[in-house]
């Protein structure tokens, strides 16, 4: 039915534009415009979506949250687009609004699968509000009836927040069977075996999980931990260098400076000069 109606909407608007066109040729080109300018208004939440992801893309976080924001403006009740919006909102810090944003989507008319979206999204806000059970509960309760690697991503890593290390190792293994190539899988197997002193089977972990260049810091500064237990300080301190080239949100579980410190620590063992710090760093 709405393709009947598309069609018959472009139908239309190609009529009038072929008759505008019949009376004057300004006049045709003027129903082009008016089409455009109308076509632009009421896809505006799509353009500005698209704006944002184009900011984010070039690191601009601030711009892309921006234009985030004037989609999120345009229609509150545009599912995808509020919870891109509702999500960074939280990965930025702002974990009020992040909240309001996801709680409004969550209506009597929301299907199934939207609300699954919404509530692993809220469930990472409720941990931010340091609310951990509740937040491992919301994904339980997902997990129950769907698997995804995300939904493993988020619920291993809670697991592992949550410190009750056996339990998160046999839902990482799960994890880990379900998808081995997922880097968040990965370092939540890796930081699990390290903080259970199993060294080697980290070890394994990491060498699986650098080739496939995660995007997170973590993912390094986890692995230099391992260099550091096996004494391979430089390597250790290499790790660390890389661990501070990538973005810390507030969804980081290991923050920029701790692993600052941890990198100072180890130039000064390593009596690396400030020329010889430049120049690893650069």
């Amino acid at each position: 039915m709405k393709l009947v109606t598309r069609i018959s909407g472009f139908i239309i608007i190609a009529f009038i534009i072929f008759t505008a066109f019949t009376k004057h040729v300004l006049l045709g080109i003027l129903a082009i415009f008016v089409f455009l300018a109308y076509l632009i208004f009421t896809k505006r939440n799509n353009l500005f979506a698209s704006l944002a992801n184009a900011a984010h893309l070039k690191g601009d976080q601030a711009l892309s949250l921006k234009w985030l924001e004037k989609a999120y403006k345009v229609n509150t009740t545009h599912h995808q687009v509020a919870i891109t919006y509702g999500y960074n909102l939280l990965k930025y810090g702002d974990l009020n609004d992040a909240e309001k944003v996801l709680e409004k989507l969550r209506t009597s008319s929301t299907s199934q699968a939207q609300r699954t979206s919404i509530d692993m999204n809220l469930a990472l806000v409720r941990w931010k509000q340091n609310r951990l059970d509740e937040a491992i509960s919301m994904l339980e309760e997902i997990n129950e009836r769907m698997k995804t690697s995300v939904l493993y991503g988020s619920l291993g890593c809670l697991y592992v927040e949550k410190g009750d290390l056996e339990r998160a190792l046999a839902y990482n293994l799960e994890a880990y069977d379900y998808n081995d190539t997922n880097t968040v899988i990965l370092d939540n197997l890796g930081l699990n075996y390290i903080q259970m002193n199993e060294w080697t089977k980290a070890e394994d972990i990491y060498k699986k999980l650098i080739p496939l260049k995660p995007k997170f810091p973590e993912a390094y500064y986890h692995l230099g931990l391992i260099q550091m237990n096996n004494n391979e300080l430089t390597l250790a301190h290499e790790s660390f260098v890389e661990a501070l080239r990538h973005p810390f949100t507030h969804l980081s579980t290991e923050s920029k400076e701790l692993i600052e410190l941890k990198k100072a620590e180890l130039q000064e063992k390593l009596q690396i000069t400030d020329e010889k710090k430049v120049e690893i760093e650069s």
